[in-house]
């Protein structure tokens, strides 16, 4: 005989599981999860194409100084290159961390409609009869229905529950490292575009000897400030790269690692499912 305890097991598993089918507790949680980092990632990508703009007017300026009379000019577009390069690939992995996230969203409202909650509670009202009385089926029905309803659970919440796993993963370990990098980012890019604005530090004019000679000290001043500027400019350059690299490496652990891990173990289960003889025999 069945014990009672394996029976109260079953009854509570599967009124657990038409609970969360009809309330939905669990898409919810999962689809706000990714609502917040799609618009997350949507910021970023803002502030990385802002940053690529920037660069862009950049990249042909150069900073004319004119110390004792002698003209020399800096390119700013060969500094930031490696900038505007790594904004490029950042971009890419954005959109695909994006796209990422839009597709499990889909997913979540597709395994939520409400064919698939009748479906998942029919199938596991019949798993809990079987189960309490084996005798209302034959052997080969009761595997059959087993293993149909374990498919169709798995169906209904894994997407759901990666995306709970994914956002442990992300309050717990990465949150804060990626919301400081996502504001030195925008920090970065505005210092940035405010020191690459075109400027002239020549000076031509012609005087006295009092006057040429105060324009040289002038200029030369100026080309110091400058070239204080162009050092700030790649430290600045550095940071940036720095709090990209680090926006890449959340984004893909999040968005693409952590999806494909999810996708192989749920294969992986499918499979074992199908593949699995339970003994289910009569009383």
């Amino acid at each position: 005989m069945r014990s009672i305890k394996f029976k109260v097991s079953v009854s509570v598993a599967a009124l657990l599981v038409v609970v969360l089918s009809l309330t939905g507790w669990i898409d919810n949680k999962g689809s706000e999860y990714a609502s917040e980092q799609i618009k997350v990632a949507a910021i970023t990508y803002g502030v990385a194409r802002s940053l690529n703009a920037g660069i862009s007017v950049a990249q042909g300026t150069e900073i004319t100084l004119s110390p004792a009379g002698v003209g020399t000019s800096l390119s700013v577009g060969e500094l930031l290159d490696p900038v505007n390069d790594m904004v490029e690939r950042f971009s890419l992995v954005v959109l695909a961390a994006i796209t990422s996230l839009g597709i499990q969203q889909i997913l979540i409202s597709i395994a939520s409609t409400k064919l698939s909650n009748l479906l998942v509670v029919i199938s596991t009202i019949s798993c809990l009869a079987i189960c309490i009385k084996p005798k209302l089926a034959s052997q080969g029905f009761r595997i059959v229905a087993f293993k149909a309803c374990l498919l169709l659970i798995v169906f209904r919440f894994f997407i759901s529950l990666s995306l709970l796993l994914n956002q442990a993963v992300y309050v717990n370990i990465i949150e804060n490292e990626q919301t400081e990098s996502l504001a030195s980012l925008k920090i970065s890019a505005g210092e940035i575009k405010t020191v690459t604005s075109p400027q002239d530090y020549s000076n031509n004019s012609e005087g006295s000897l009092y006057d040429e000679l105060k324009n040289k000290l002038e200029n030369l001043k100026e080309s110091m400030s400058n070239a204080l500027d162009l050092e700030k400019l790649k430290n600045k350059a550095n940071k940036t790269i720095d709090s990209m690299t680090d926006l890449i490496i959340s984004f893909v652990l999040l968005t693409l690692l952590m999806p494909i891990a999810f996708l192989w173990f749920g294969i992986k289960l499918i499979g074992y499912i199908i593949t699995y003889k339970p003994k289910l025999s009569v009383d």
